[in-house]
C-alpha cells in the first residue's frame, strides 16, 4: 500500500472519488489533522480503530484506497442485478478484466506521462481518466483536452 506523500495528495485531490466513498470495513483513511503515522481503519461496526477520542476531527478525513479498490470501480460483472445497462454504461462497466489490464497498459504506455512511482499511483490516475476524463498534471487533476 502506497502511504506517500504523493498518493495522499492524489487521494485528497480526487473528490470524484472521495465524494462516492462509502466507508467499508478495511478502508484506510487518514484525519486531516493527523499526520501520516496516523492511519486507521474503520471496522465491522464502522467504529474507528486507534482514534476513539478524536471528535475534533469527525467529518474531516479522507480515503485512501487500495489497489483492489481502485480496480473495482472500473469493473463490474454484467450479472450483477444492481445495475441496469445505463447503470453500467454510467458506471464505467467494462466487460473483463482482460480489456481492463490492455486499456491499463495502452494507458502506462500513451497517456501516462505522469511519472506514477507506484501501482496505486498509476490506477488511481486510470480510473480518474476512464470515469472523470482528469489527468495528473502539475500537482493536481486538470480536466483532460
Amino acid at each position: 500500500m502506497d502511504y506517500s506523500e504523493r498518493y495522499i495528495k492524489m487521494c485528497k485531490d480526487a473528490i470524484e472519488i472521495q465524494n462516492k466513498w462509502e466507508h467499508e470495513h478495511g478502508d484506510i483513511y487518514l484525519h486531516e489533522a493527523h499526520t501520516i503515522s496516523k492511519l486507521l481503519m474503520i471496522d465491522v461496526n464502522g467504529n474507528d480503530y486507534g482514534d476513539y477520542d478524536c471528535a475534533c476531527c469527525e467529518g474531516k478525513r479522507f480515503w485512501l484506497p487500495r489497489q483492489d479498490q481502485l480496480q473495482n470501480m472500473l469493473y463490474v460483472l454484467p450479472t450483477d442485478k444492481r445495475y441496469n445497462q445505463k447503470d453500467l454504461y454510467d458506471i464505467g462497466f467494462v466487460a473483463c478484466p482482460n480489456v481492463i489490464c490492455k486499456e491499463l497498459i495502452e494507458f502506462s504506455e500513451s497517456d501516462c506521462e505522469m511519472g506514477m512511482e507506484t501501482m496505486e499511483q498509476l490506477w488511481l490516475a486510470f480510473v480518474m481518466k476512464e470515469k472523470f476524463n482528469r489527468i495528473w498534471s502539475e500537482n493536481k487533476w486538470n480536466l483532460k483536452s
